[in-house]
């Protein structure tokens, strides 16, 4: 919406305030609306001053040799991206070596080295309150960037959102940096001391650190009410890793078997420390000056886990058409309780190469058929370190002995669980894989049903407890779907065209949330304006992206003016369904007993089609991402269409000529009183969680789009390289 049609709308909606014995108040005079009008280079698109189009380079270079005993490969690369928010940018600096080497015969040797410098810069833009990304939509077009004194504009007094600030100002007086570091090694020794049989060695590990740093000048809402606020993390985090494979592979006749055996060992070590100043004496040396702080706070932390694994797996081949498999492992993590430090997990698989057998040996069309079965348990240790401790918090202040003076003290945070155990997967599946043509016509078709159990979730205590929570196995959810990819070469020779497309379907269900519980509700991030309810849901018997609230079932119409004055509403306002009421039938109102499900956050399915045509040394590669039936909540629409109104969509409220529209009349506050109407509506604010605010969020997407040119090899023949080119790649192209 532009500033003379925001002002406008503004004035006219205002106008209707006369209920309560309020007169109505205007912000806008009909010389300020006349001169928007007049003068539409005043109207600021918000989204307009924050947004800029993103331009990134990326170049890469490698160099790699041979000879009959040694092998060798360095790269580099550099990537510059300038992302499309203001005052954000990305780049990362990597280094890659790998050589490989044959000491004797039986035995080789490898070293892969990495090394990866990361600087990344951004606002903060995460769809939370006073974000530059949450405030532009939100902010007025009749405020510009800048006062005429050149500061930052603020809104007028006594109008405007409360919750925002200027976007132009969050984006650019925002100084977020953080640089990653790391180091990555591995070494590997193979030995192959008898035919078919192969010991291999590894070993490794990854140094990272990082080094975080945020301030917020006095132009940024924080800044400013805090006089400055800033806070720098260091973060450490080492990893090391020994792996070790036997393997024995043989073939007797018709029979072909391997053997793997695996034993792994894996060692994390996590460090880190943060400070956080507030009320800085000069703004302009931020968070390189941290003792400018008056207020200051300090923290630490460290944490170590462990994770040890042994495997054992068989392959068996009978004439290379009947395949079996069976696997068994152990593993077991630190941070479990006691009681369950181990997990076991079994699987199996059968296969059936059904063109090996003799009446489609021979087939000129058929070249591969193969039917699979398989079982599996995988287990899931995603929680943190001491997880199942009881822990201590010393960031208690208490002014003990009588004191005034604050002393230190700690205070319980977390109880002991020594039951908590892995969370594991069971699934099972059906495939089937087809090739036709020599190979010009694959596909391959999987049906599968997955059950996690013991979820890894907190659980809910008594307030009496003194925690509100507890990590524990609480509940199960199944997953079951359908995948289809079929790909080929529908063109080959000069011209050669590779094709791909992919499709797949899951439908979830909860199964269970532990005893006692059959619904689970989750309310908006600070991002969901003014809709203090529940409206996601996990219940037991639903898929998972449950949303639930009041089905908006359009606006009263004028034929429907008694009805809706029964409900204590008018023609144009707002209508939900009456669905049940606390005798399980509707009661002729509108509560809590009237939710019902509004919408799903997964997809009916996915899909993607991936693409790859060369000519001469030319290729070009795109890939087509969508998504059908998923839906969204959203939230920013409440403000914008209801107390804000920067949408243009305002413009379309109802009235008795216009009743083809979603948006609600405007009632003179007075006139609506003295209608002594009894409200029967208890939905919440702006309407609450309602169907009104569920949307399609189904896409189809040009994702990647690569044109490259590969130069003639011939005049590369002094040289190393190989392959290089001139490639425009770009990513994310179409909505």
């Amino acid at each position: 919406m532009n500033a003379y049609d925001f002002a406008r709308y503004n004035n006219y909606y205002h106008s209707f305030g006369t209920g309560n014995g309020q007169t109505p108040k205007y912000y806008f005079t009909d010389q300020q609306i006349a001169d928007y009008k007049a003068h539409p280079e005043k109207s600021t698109d918000w989204q307009d001053e924050i947004y800029d189009t993103g331009v990134m380079q990326n170049a890469n270079l490698a160099i790699s040799g041979a000879t009959d005993r040694l092998k060798y490969m360095i790269s580099t690369g550099y990537l510059d991206h300038k992302g499309i928010l203001l005052n954000s940018a990305y780049n990362r600096l990597s280094l890659r070596a790998n050589l490989a080497a044959d000491i004797t015969k039986w035995v080789d040797f490898g070293l892969n080295y990495s090394y990866t410098s990361e600087k990344y810069k951004s606002p903060p833009f995460e769809a939370n309150l006073f974000t530059a990304v949450n405030d532009a939509p939100r902010w007025a077009p009749t405020e510009p960037v800048y006062d005429e004194n050149g500061n930052y504009a603020r809104h007028r007094p006594g109008y405007g959102a409360y919750d925002t600030w200027n976007p132009v100002a969050t984006a650019l007086e925002t100084s977020i940096e953080n640089p990653t570091y790391q180091n990555n090694v591995n070494l590997f020794l193979n030995f192959k001391p008898a035919k078919g049989l192969t010991l291999k060695i590894m070993g490794g590990g990854t140094f990272a650190n990082s080094f975080n740093s945020k301030y917020e000048n006095t132009k940024t809402r924080n800044g400013y009410a805090m006089n400055g606020v800033g806070n720098v993390n260091n973060d450490f985090s080492n990893v090391y890793q020994n792996t070790n494979i036997l393997t024995y592979d043989n073939t007797i006749g018709i029979h072909h078997i391997t053997f793997t055996g695996v034993a792994e060992e894996i060692f994390s070590s996590y460090s880190g420390s943060s400070i956080t100043g507030q009320n800085f004496l000069v703004d302009q040396l931020g968070t390189d000056n941290m003792d400018g702080a008056k207020s200051v706070s300090v923290n630490s932390w460290a944490s170590e886990r462990a994770l040890v694994s042994f495997m054992g797996r068989i392959n068996y081949g009978l004439m290379d058409k009947y395949l079996l498999t069976v696997s068994y492992r152990a593993d077991g993590s630190s941070v479990f309780g006691g009681n369950n430090k181990w997990g076991y997990f079994p699987s199996g698989s059968l296969a059936w190469r059904i063109s090996q057998e003799g009446f489609l040996k021979d087939s000129e069309i058929l070249s591969d058929l193969k039917l699979r079965v398989s079982y599996g348990i995988t287990g899931n240790q995603g929680i943190s370190p001491y997880g199942s401790l009881a822990r201590l918090r010393s960031d208690y202040r208490y002014p003990y002995n009588n004191g005034s003076a604050l002393n230190i003290g700690f205070g319980i945070s977390d109880i002991a669980n020594p039951n908590l155990r892995w969370e594991s997967t069971s699934q099972s599946d059906i495939g089937i894989d087809i090739s036709l043509f020599k190979g010009r016509l694959t596909s391959t078709i999987d049906v599968y049903r997955k059950v996690t159990e013991d979820l890894l979730m907190p659980r809910q205590l008594p307030g009496y407890v003194g925690v509100s929570s507890v990590i524990d196995n609480v509940g199960s959810v199944e997953n079951k779907g359908l995948e289809i990819l079929i790909g080929g070469d529908p063109i080959v020779g000069k011209v050669r065209w590779n094709t791909s497309f992919n499709i797949s379907m899951n439908r979830n269900k909860v199964l269970d949330l532990g005893p006692g519980v059959s619904k689970i509700g989750f309310t908006p991030t600070s991002g969901g304006y003014s809709l203090g309810s529940e409206y996601m849901f996990l219940e037991v018997g639903q898929p998972m992206g449950q949303m639930k609230g009041y089905k908006f079932l359009g606006l009263w119409k004028s034929t429907e003016d008694a009805e809706a004055r029964s409900y204590g509403q008018l023609p144009g306002l707002p209508k939900y369904a009456d669905i049940s009421g606390p005798a399980g039938t509707p009661d002729g109102q509108v509560d809590g007993y009237d939710k019902t499900t509004i919408g799903y956050g997964y997809p009916k399915f996915t899909a993607g089609w991936t693409n790859l045509v060369t000519y001469n040394n030319f290729e070009l590669s795109f890939l087509i991402t969508a998504s059908y039936g998923n839906e969204l909540f959203n939230t920013i629409r409440i403000r914008r269409e209801t107390y804000e109104a920067t949408d243009p969509v305002v413009w379309d409220y109802w009235t008795p000529e216009n009743q083809a529209t979603n948006v609600p009349a405007l009632y003179d506050g007075k006139w609506v009183e003295d209608q002594h109407l009894v409200n029967k509506y208890y939905v919440g604010n702006s309407e609450g969680a309602s169907s009104r605010w569920v949307e399609d969020a189904s896409f189809v997407r040009l994702t990647t789009l690569t044109l490259a040119y590969n130069f003639v090899q011939n005049l590369l023949k002094r040289s190393d390289l190989q392959k290089p080119g001139y490639i425009s790649p770009g990513q994310t192209l179409l909505p």
